[in-house]
């Protein structure tokens, strides 16, 4: 053998073993990889056990060696799962643990459960980098659709789409954390730049829809069209759902606004309305709303003990903003109900315009003032005539820079039959009770009570002439006392007349006055200072009760306590911020009062007031 062959054989050997040392680095680095980073089938789950830790052996083997310990609840992830044994790793050890103590992600569809935390992410695909649809609060059950080793396909009420395993490892069906956000919806008031995570920007349009979730000064966290931002508060009004609004508790209502109030100083400086919104299982809202509807200060509540999860201040929020249906510049459209009617029907009367800033009323018969011209916001009015004849209703509209027009239309009125049948709501206030007297007063002025039996015996099935209002009036004049009707000695005496019963003492239990509306009974009470109605029995919500009332305007003006409730067309109960919400609600600028109204009031109100007993005899046919 050459030197050259020879030199050449011993380089050959030499690369075999450079290769050879170099696959064995590259296999040896390989596996260091794989050693620190952690498995792709690796998912999350939780400790669950009936108490105390669990062990965590070296084999799946009950007799194994116990590689750790690990205390129940303990967060861990699941490198294998089994039937019996689970693969998993807990702060960098590697073992197995019995598999009926974790809770697997597997176990999750049609589940309802609530996030483990505060504020998870949902997105529109089950990816970090997908666009964001919506947050979820600690108090949102959610229903899962679908689960895999990293996401979960979930429902709520306000969203659908894909959430981390890792937010939903208790699987809990009650909620585990307090809340650090009040979701709520809301409308852009006008143009918007919505700032999303990625500092990119999107011009948002007015009246465009959002769900409102964290708040920091300024600005919120809110969701549109399955993006999530940053908007200023100040673009944004709050909307209630008509659908979602209920009665709180009165606890609940009370430690809300004193918490309101502790956190709060500005809260106890304006008059506000609490509204409740039911919120997941036992958990609910109570907002505070002042007189232009706009919410200023809310809380998250248990629904059950009342106590305060959250307070939160929305003073930042824009004023709502109402539709009106205005005419161009300088137009005004009276409308009449009727041309032609009788003394006693009801005249409405609805007025558009360019401005709604004033409006003036007056109604002339046969060439003189029914009433003097009176100035008014309102747009609508009613007007029933006493006499036959010729009448013109006139108005003016004045705008704020003092441009005014005029418009007047003619009807005509014919004489009425005598006497007016009973009606289920009689109007105090309407103006044709003026005249009619009730021993040295007026049935305008002094006949709440008069018309609250009317309101009763009409109800118990009367319908003869000796009910009606101003024969009442002439029957137990005198019930009529210098400071007022003597309302016991007149439901007493009637009790007498009209076979009915009635007792001396004021009805002041709810439970028990809840019992007796069940069982038809009625009740006369004093819903206001110096004002009596009717509470005709209970509404769908058993928290409330149907009043009858003459006069609302006087409860409205002298009502401390309480609010005035009134049905929705969903079926819901609101506060009634003004009497033209209440349905059927009528102003007469006549009198400058609204005339008789249904409406709700707390069963608990009526029962501190005290009520008086009106219930018709089992063996008593009207």
């Amino acid at each position: 053998m050459d030197a050259v062959t020879h030199s050449i054989r011993i380089h050959m050997k030499f690369r075999k073993k450079v290769c050879s040392i170099r696959r064995y680095c590259f296999l040896l680095l390989c596996l260091c990889v794989l050693s620190v980073l952690p498995s792709a089938l690796a998912f999350p789950a939780r400790v669950s056990t009936p108490g105390g830790k669990v062990n965590m052996r070296k084999t799946e083997d009950e007799k194994a060696k116990i590689v750790a310990r690990i205390p129940n609840h303990e967060l861990l992830d699941v490198e294998e799962s089994g039937v019996t044994w689970s693969r998993v790793t807990y702060k960098g050890q590697t073992g197995y643990l019995k598999t009926e103590y974790l809770l697997l992600p597997s176990a999750l569809p049609g589940q309802t459960v609530y996030p483990d935390t505060d504020g998870v992410y949902v997105y529109t695909t089950p990816d970090t980098d997908s666009s964001v649809c919506g947050m979820l609060s600690c108090l949102d059950p959610v229903l899962v659709d679908e689960a895999g080793e990293e996401w979960l396909l979930i429902r709520s009420a306000s969203l659908t789409g894909y959430v981390s395993v890792k937010g939903f490892s208790w699987q809990s069906a009650v909620a585990r954390d307090k809340p650090s956000f009040i979701p709520l919806d809301g409308i852009l008031q006008q143009q918007a730049v919505l700032r999303l995570p990625s500092g990119n920007t999107l011009e948002m349009a007015p009246g465009t829809r959002l769900r409102l979730y964290s708040i920091s000064g300024d600005t919120c966290l809110a969701s549109i069209n399955s993006l999530l931002g940053e908007l200023p508060c100040t673009c944004i009004t709050i909307t209630i759902p008509d659908d979602a609004i209920g009665i709180a508790p009165e606890n609940v209502t009370a430690k809300a606004t004193q918490a309101l109030k502790k956190q709060y100083k500005a809260f106890a400086k304006t008059t506000l309305f609490p509204l409740y919104l039911p919120y997941g299982d036992n958990s609910g809202m109570v907002l505070y709303l002042n007189e232009d509807d706009q919410v200023l200060y809310g809380t998250m509540v248990q629904a059950d003990t009342g106590k305060v999860l959250l307070a939160q201040s929305y003073s930042s929020f824009a004023l709502p903003v109402e539709e009106k249906d205005f005419l161009p510049y300088g137009e005004v459209r009276l409308t009449l109900s009727a041309k032609e009617m009788q003394a006693g029907d009801v005249l409405t009367m609805d007025v558009q315009a360019w401005t709604d800033a004033n409006c003036r009323w007056s109604v002339v018969w046969n060439g003189k003032d029914v009433f003097p011209p009176r100035d008014s916001s309102r747009f609508s009015a009613a007007f029933r005539p006493r006499q036959g004849g010729e009448y013109t209703v006139s108005i003016t509209v004045t705008d704020e820079q003092g441009y005014a027009v005029s418009q007047a239309q003619n009807f005509t009125v014919s004489e009425a039959a005598l006497s007016q049948p009973p009606v289920p709501v009689y109007s105090q206030k309407d103006g044709w009770w003026e005249d009619k007297t009730y021993r040295k007063s007026d049935l305008e002025q002094s006949g709440c009570a008069i018309f609250t039996l009317s309101h009763a015996l009409y109800r118990m099935g009367w319908d003869s002439d000796d009910i009606l209002p101003e024969n009442l009036a002439r029957t137990y004049a005198l019930c009529l006392t210098v400071d007022g009707t003597n309302n016991a000695r007149l439901i007493t005496e009637a009790a007498s007349d009209y076979g009915f019963t009635t007792r001396k003492t004021l009805y002041t239990d709810p439970d028990e006055i809840r019992s007796l509306l069940l069982q038809g009974a009625m009740f006369s009470f004093s819903i206001a200072r110096g004002h009596i109605a009717l509470v005709e029995g209970l509404t769908e919500d058993p928290t409330l009760v149907r009043i009858v009332d003459s006069a609302p305007s006087a409860t409205y003006e002298r009502i401390t306590g309480s609010s005035l409730y009134y049905e929705k067309q969903t079926g819901v109960y609101r506060i009634a911020r003004t009497l033209d919400a209440i349905p059927g609600a009528l102003w007469y600028p006549e009198t400058d009062m609204y005339g008789g109204l249904t409406y709700a009031l707390p069963l608990t109100y009526v029962a501190k007031r005290g009520a008086r007993l009106i219930q018709l005899k089992n063996d008593t046919i009207p």
